[in-house]
């Protein structure tokens, strides 16, 4: 009756049921970096008053120049929230079912959308800020948006280059899009790969069976998490992307929408137990990849950090 009743519950969508791989990535709780985004949230709401003040006071420039600063600081507490440990944390609204002719019904996981818009806007709210200031300065503004000390020419000049090197680099975000789709239906798993540059677009697909790949490994690179998909058949050129080699393909799971451990943990179960892999096919199929609650999350931390 027990033994009925533990397969039972790994049938269940969310339980891997694949002991220690969770947690092939560590998801710590940082609380000093919890700290300084809400130190930097706290500013954000000085700086609004600032602008509510200037705002009165028909002050344009001040205005103009402390709502982006206020924006540029809230974009950059929501981002040290993610860095400090709360992220991923329910099961992605873009998971999608996804059907193809050749494969039927599967789990389609996509590139996650949070990062580069928090970028995009942190950037364009430090140009906004730093190029006012400057210009401000260089009108002869009775009142300085530069930091005290730095209320010079040279500080002036360093502010327009901030400007300036913050709006090449939204532009440069919005420009290069590096796109990563991985879609795991029961006969295999694809990846789709689109890399987007200002001069040239290369696309990239790859369909891999189940009986193709002879072991799922945890990786990183540059020190985030990557499944490593191993064959023992050589993989064609053309179906490779600068992160693969001959009889590897590289899943970049920092990028997607789910957790890294859960993909990881649902990838090794499919591989290893045939009779799972329907599930993929089931209407409620996005369920199998629902993290485990955050605070499980940090306790697996704190415990490996213990052990070392």
């Amino acid at each position: 009756m027990h033994a009925q009743k533990s397969r039972s519950e790994a049938a269940k969508p969310g339980k891997i049921g694949v002991d220690g791989v969770r947690q092939a990535w560590i998801q710590p709780f940082r609380p000093l970096v919890l700290v300084f985004s809400a130190a930097m949230l706290l500013f954000a709401f000085v700086v609004i008053t600032f602008t509510v003040e200037g705002s009165g006071r028909s002050d344009t420039p001040t205005t103009v120049a402390f709502t982006a600063g206020g924006a540029m600081l809230v974009c950059g507490s929501l981002y040290g929230v993610q860095e400090a440990g709360f992220r991923k944390i329910g099961r992605p609204r873009r998971l999608r079912r996804q059907h193809a002719p050749e494969h039927g019904y599967g789990v389609r996981v996509p590139t996650t959308r949070v990062l580069i818009p928090l970028a995009v806007s942190l950037l364009i709210g430090c140009a906004v800020y730093s190029g006012v200031a400057s210009l401000s300065w260089f009108l002869g503004a009775e009142e300085s948006l530069l930091p005290s000390g730095r209320s010079t020419e040279s500080g002036a000049a360093f502010m327009t280059v901030c400007s300036i090197g913050s709006v090449i680099g939204a532009l440069l975000l919005l420009i290069i899009r590096i796109d990563t789709v991985v879609t795991i239906y029961h006969d295999g798993v694809e990846r789709y790969s689109l890399r987007q540059f200002p001069f040239f677009t290369r696309r990239y697909r790859i369909f891999l069976a189940w009986h193709e790949i002879e072991r799922i490994d945890a990786g990183s690179l540059a020190h985030q998490p990557v499944i490593e998909l191993h064959t023992a058949s050589p993989l064609q050129a053309r179906q490779q992307t600068p992160h693969d080699t001959e009889h590897k393909i590289t899943l970049l799971a920092h990028v997607l929408v789910t957790e890294p451990n859960t993909l990881l943990a649902l990838l090794k179960r499919l591989h290893e137990n045939p009779d799972d892999r329907k599930l993929v096919s089931e209407p409620n199929a996005a369920e199998l990849l629902r993290p485990p609650p955050i605070r499980e999350r940090f306790r697996s931390a704190r415990t490996r950090k213990a052990k070392k």
